[in-house]
């Protein structure tokens, strides 16, 4: 049994942490997009019209890069905060 005074420092803790992960990851966020631009131009995905239904696909593969990259660090920082209750 744990007592209950160093749960709480213990979860402080765990919850500053997770926000330095948090905050970490989302200083990638700004890189990735600069990269994402020159390929999307390269790609041509501004008109999907004109491009063959690989390159469409491409283009939503690299579109969703950014979205899945947040959902990432925001599953890594809530882990480690769910993970002090999940003992």
């Amino acid at each position: 049994m744990y007592n209950k005074k160093g749960a709480i420092e213990q979860l402080g803790l765990i919850a500053i942490t997770s926000f330095m992960l948090f905050m970490a990851g989302m200083l990638f966020v700004a890189p990735i997009m600069d990269s994402i631009a020159p390929i999307r131009t390269s790609l041509e995905c501004a008109s999907p019209a004109d491009i063959s239904d690989g390159a469409k696909i491409t283009c939503l593969f690299v579109d969703a890069v950014v979205p899945y990259f947040i959902i990432l660090i925001l599953s890594i920082a809530g882990g480690a905060i769910i993970s002090k209750f999940a003992i």
